[in-house]
């Protein structure tokens, strides 16, 4: 039985056995990375709703500055969200 190499296995599988020098290759089609805007969005408005529209409260959960969250919160377009989270705290 003759041993295998790096080069005979696929593609996909090749850069196991090269060490860290090299990288897996995956093409655009096969990898289901999210859209970041879309997973920032979606954390902000999530720790608006779980903070009752508190910004100080949210932006030290999210780790960012008040000024930021306030860009954010108009990038996004969640004033709508803010104002739902404060009448449901009432």
């Amino acid at each position: 039985m003759t041993p295998f190499t790096a080069a005979q296995l696929p593609e996909e599988m090749a850069f196991l056995g090269a060490g860290a020098r090299h990288t897996p290759r995956v093409s655009a089609e096969s990898a289901t990375v999210p859209d970041l805007d879309a997973v920032e969005r979606d954390a902000i408005s999530t720790a608006i709703a779980r903070r009752q529209g508190n910004l100080t409260r949210v932006a030290k959960e999210l780790r960012i500055s008040k000024s930021t969250l306030y860009l954010k919160i108009d990038k996004y377009g969640l004033n709508t969200t803010l104002r739902q989270a404060r009448q449901h705290d009432r």
